[in-house]
């Protein structure tokens, strides 16, 4: 793609299910073009009780603006 540049955001979250499950759909219907390029869900241990730990890699491409008529006019 012309002028686009590949922005990627990846970590881990914890959370509870229900949480990690809206995080994923605000992803989803977001206005934004987003893709989930990997998800991985971390065991938890007995200790963190209801609590889920996924790694997860997002991804979005970024187009560079042209420049409008006063920005191409500045520094003449």
């Amino acid at each position: 793609m012309a002028n686009t540049s590949k922005g990627v955001l990846q970590g881990s979250m914890s959370g509870r299910y229900e949480d990690l499950r809206r995080f994923i759909y605000d992803l989803e219907t977001a206005e934004e073009f987003l893709f989930i390029e990997d998800l991985e869900l971390a065991q938890s241990s007995a200790a963190q009780g209801q609590t889920l730990t996924f790694n997860i890699k997002i991804a979005t491409y970024l187009r560079a603006d042209t420049p409008g008529p006063v920005a191409q006019g500045m520094g003449r």
